[in-house]
């Protein structure tokens, strides 16, 4: 009886162990986040980058990309999962739908010559769209569309998959000395 005793602690303690609670899982990942930059009369990138829960984006690159045209790719594992908690942290379901000119509003002063950039989360059930004119200043929630743009643009690589362009070279109108006739 002796024997039995242990083997019977053994044998009850590891049912138990079975019957733990387990830990909860993380929400599966749906729909896509997007941003895009609009032209300026700088050298401000124009592009659109949509990315989704499988990590992979598709990027529409304009003028003054690295390089213009469309191309598809993977991001580091949980880049899609920081940009939708950037979007929670920085409370992006309840900013209004746009911070442009357009919106004396949410945008009182600016400061011209700068791009709008548009972020859209989108799911099954919804889509959330945010414009915002990037010289826009003198509103409440400018500091945390500063910070959401800084942190989807770490997430997505955007300044290493974008980035802005060489300026166009300009030819000198006047011939050099040592330039032939």
């Amino acid at each position: 009886m002796v024997k039995l005793v242990p083997t019977l602690a053994v044998s009850v303690s590891v049912l138990l162990a079975g019957c733990a609670t387990p830990e909860p899982k993380e929400p599966p990942l749906e729909g896509t986040v997007t941003i895009s930059s609009s032209d300026c009369p700088a050298l401000c990138p124009v592009y659109s980058m949509r990315v989704g829960p499988d990590e992979r984006y598709r990027l529409n690159a304009g003028a003054n990309t690295i390089t213009e045209g469309r191309s598809t790719g993977g991001l580091p594992v949980g880049s899609f999962r920081s940009a939708l908690g950037l979007l929670d942290r920085y409370e992006f379901e309840s900013m209004a739908r746009a911070y442009t000119a357009d919106t004396p509003d949410t945008c009182p002063d600016r400061i011209t010559g700068t791009p709008t950039l548009t972020i859209t989360r989108e799911t099954n059930d919804a889509r959330k769209i945010v414009s915002y004119d990037v010289g826009c200043i003198g509103f409440a929630e400018k500091d945390n569309l500063d910070l959401l743009v800084e942190g989807l643009y770490r997430s997505f690589r955007i300044t290493d998959l974008v980035a802005v362009g060489e300026p166009p070279s300009v030819k000198n109108a006047r011939p050099k000395a040592t330039d032939p006739l």
